[in-house]
């Protein structure tokens, strides 16, 4: 009668750790959260191809957190008296559902950028 009552127990607790094991499948999704680009070369940042920013963000949730970073690094030797454009960093945080919104106005920036170093040059 033990021995009976024994493996009852024990297969009762081998059927309900089998049963009590699930399986959960998770997705996990990536995200592009950071977008950095650094250039010594001023027209590179000026003339940027946005649809490369578009493509990477295109896959995010519209809620996602994103940054958008351009930096700038003059190593142009001029007299430090000459109106000239230095070293900078524009960063931008945002949504991604404000993607178009960033981008038009790190454009702008850009394009003030450019009227000073074209004034410059004259």
């Amino acid at each position: 009668m033990k021995i009976k009552n024994l493996l009852l127990v024990f297969f009762s607790f081998l059927t309900f750790a089998t049963f009590a094991q699930e399986k959960k499948r998770v997705i996990t999704e990536k995200a592009v959260t950071e977008f950095e680009i650094k250039s010594n070369n001023l027209e590179e940042l000026i003339h940027y191809d946005w649809n490369k920013v578009r493509k990477m963000f295109q896959g995010n949730d519209l809620d996602q957190n994103i940054s958008l970073s351009f930096i700038y690094v003059n190593e142009e030797e001029r007299d430090a008296s000459e109106v000239r454009v230095d070293n900078f960093e524009l960063k931008l945080k945002g949504k991604t559902s404000e993607l178009e919104k960033i981008m038009n106005n790190l454009k702008s920036t850009f394009d003030e950028f450019s009227k000073i170093e074209t004034n410059n040059k004259e």
